[in-house]
């Protein structure tokens, strides 16, 4: 079992945070299943981070945590290039939101499900975090060079070019590929802009 959360408002994270690949959860009143997980761990800590699929087909990650606060974050990719600053500053911008760096460090994880990861592997990390409380995510994962890639979620399908549409199977409705893009590098940076769902997430 993940994770020792306290009894009072945390049950449910506790319960989230053990969901098998295949659970049905609920995310911000976004319906849909836990595709897979990763189970990082560094110096006695563990935290994870389930991969969900809503109803359209569409992916995001949330992470559960319980340290210093027990909480829930959902983890939107955004580009790089749209930072200003990175992961060795002590704090970065991102749409004119200032960011200050709270944490690093380098953790191992296992991976469950279809995550499109080795099943087992290292990720630096760099975290920065908001006055208002959202964060900024750095992750670096594994040897460099080796590319990753991951189901395209938004833009043009990478296969035909039509706007992304996705049936059930995750499958381009124009052209009924597997809708898989370039996500990175092993190896190289990764951000992600990070939101609290502490309060909405949930097993369905």
């Amino acid at each position: 079992m993940f994770g020792r959360f306290n009894k009072d408002k945390t049950q449910g994270l506790e319960s989230l945070a053990n969901a098998p690949v295949g659970a049905p959860v609920v995310v911000e009143n976004i319906r849909g299943v836990v595709r897979g997980s990763l189970v990082m761990q560094e110096a006695g800590d563990i935290w994870i981070e389930h991969q969900i699929e809503n109803q359209e087909g569409r992916r995001f990650w949330v992470s559960i945590e319980n340290f210093d606060r027990t909480e829930a974050t959902l983890w939107e990719d955004i580009e790089v290039f749209d930072i200003q600053g990175g992961p060795s500053d002590n704090r970065v911008t991102y749409k004119g939101q200032s960011f200050k760096r709270e944490e690093a460090g380098s953790a191992a994880f296992t991976a469950k499900g279809d995550v499109d990861m080795f099943e087992s592997g290292s990720v630096d990390y760099v975290d920065f975090s908001s006055e208002s409380g959202d964060r900024l995510g750095f992750e670096r994962f594994g040897a460099e060079g080796a590319h990753r890639r991951s189901r395209a979620i938004t833009g043009n399908c990478p296969n035909c070019g039509a706007p992304i549409s996705v049936d059930t199977m995750g499958r381009c409705t124009s052209c009924s590929s597997e809708v898989m893009a370039d996500h990175g590098w092993w190896g190289s940076w990764e951000v992600a802009y990070g939101r609290n769902v502490t309060d909405s997430a949930r097993l369905q």
